[in-house]
């Protein structure tokens, strides 16, 4: 009988000692959890931000475009008037000389 009870009072110690083992794993695993969690609200934050940014950029180079076609478009424009100002200047510039002679 006493060595039953010796045997009881073990296996009771035992769990005891189990139980709060499992209680000190899940206490560790909440904590690795949470962490975990943050470092994946983390990434997820830092992926989106790297998704505005790439946005951004390309938003802006189609910007440069547009602009760099509309400074051409212009460009253009200016070269077309001043030939045809030149020409218009040249035109004048021989008739009166037609008309000194």
């Amino acid at each position: 009988r006493r060595h039953d009870a010796t045997i009881k009072a073990s296996a009771s110690d035992e769990l005891v000692r189990t139980r709060a083992e499992l209680s000190e794993v899940r206490t560790e695993l909440r904590e690795k959890t949470a962490a975990l969690e943050q470092s994946k609200a983390a990434v997820d934050a830092a992926f989106e931000r790297e998704k505005e940014s790439d946005r951004r950029a390309r938003d802006a180079a189609e910007e440069r475009v547009k602009a760099l076609a509309k400074l051409e478009s212009h460009a253009h424009e200016h070269e077309r008037e001043l030939a045809r100002v030149r020409a218009e200047f040249d035109k004048k510039t021989s008739n009166a000389e037609d008309e000194i002679k």
